[in-house]
């Protein structure tokens, strides 16, 4: 009963642990949301842009169809940064790069003029 008592305590120290690093590191928490279902997760927001953590396999496209829903159109591609313009010619710029084997990270830059008028 002893032994059990102590392992069932050692686990709970290390779940607590754990969620003070995840709660310490949001990245590492939206990594742990990734792994259990989520396709996507906001990390930061602030009023010059926002960064998600994405799958691997689809940052680059979600992105693209992220941005279209809010009225943004795709017009190019320059390495790692992707391109996109409003009707109205204000632009803006997401970069996606590689944040650990399965994860992109995908920061969405928003011009001054934007942050105006409103993403």
């Amino acid at each position: 009963m002893k032994k059990c008592t102590g392992v069932i305590l050692l686990v709970v120290i290390l779940l607590a642990i754990g969620l003070m690093f995840a709660m310490a590191n949001q990245k590492f928490a939206a990594g742990v949301a990734l792994f259990t279902g989520a396709e996507q997760v906001l990390v930061a927001e602030s009023e010059h842009g926002s960064t998600y953590l994405v799958r691997a396999e689809q940052g680059m496209e979600w992105i693209k169809a992220h941005l279209a829903e809010q009225g943004w159109a795709y017009t190019d591609q320059m390495g790692a940064e992707l391109l996109f313009e409003r009707a109205d010619g204000q632009r803006l710029h997401a970069s996606v790069r590689r944040w650990a084997r399965y994860f992109q990270e995908v920061q969405i830059e928003i011009p001054e003029a934007v942050t105006s008028t409103g993403m």
